[in-house]
Order: structure tokens, then C-alpha cells, then sequence
């Protein structure tokens, strides 16, 4: 049921900075960044049980556990990519963030 809660303040978060763009358009930025912190500190326990469920996959598949870390390296990388790519377009700056993602 927690995964209610982060959608919930997720859409609470969105009307938040809608309503600050129509009012002062660098704190709606500033904002908006804000926002997206606060739902990967949020989701930080929903990634903690998925590596923990990964390890326990792995050893059960008798996978070895460099194979795995690589795999969560390269997820990390990719969402830490992705978020700053969106954090690019949120500065209007669409450009840079197509030259992260690629």
C-alpha cells in the first residue's frame, strides 16, 4: 500500500508545481527538482527490497554476485540518466538533456 502513498504525493506534487509555474516560473523548477528527490527518497525502500529479492534470485539461480552488482550498477546508472535527462528538459534546456540520454 505504500506504493498509494508516493503516487499519491506524486500527483499532489504535480498540481503543486503547475500551480507555482502560472505564478513564478524558476520556483516552479526549483520545485519541480524538489519533487523528484522526494519521490526517490520515498521509493528508496521499494529499491532496497527489489536488490534484496535480486540477491536472493541470484543465489537460488546459483548466479554469481559479481554478475549482479553489475546488473544494479548498470540499472543505477540508467535511472540516474534518465532523472537528470528530465531535470534537463524541466530547465527548458531539451536539447542537453537528449545529449545525456544518448
Amino acid at each position: 500500500m505504500e506504493i498509494y502513498k508516493i503516487a499519491a504525493v506524486g500527483i499532489i506534487l504535480v498540481i503543486l508545481v503547475a500551480y507555482l509555474k502560472s505564478i513564478n516560473q524558476e520556483l516552479a523548477v526549483i520545485a519541480g527538482i524538489a519533487s523528484g528527490l522526494l519521490i526517490l527518497i520515498l521509493s528508496f525502500f521499494y529499491v532496497r527490497e527489489f536488490v534484496a529479492f535480486f540477491k536472493e534470485l541470484a543465489e537460488g539461480g546459483g548466479i554469481d554476485g559479481g554478475a549482479i552488482k553489475l546488473t544494479l550498477k548498470i540499472i543505477a546508472i540508467s535511472y540516474l540518466i534518465e532523472f537528470s535527462s528530465g531535470v534537463a528538459d524541466d530547465f527548458g534546456q531539451s536539447s542537453l538533456g537528449e545529449k545525456i540520454c544518448f
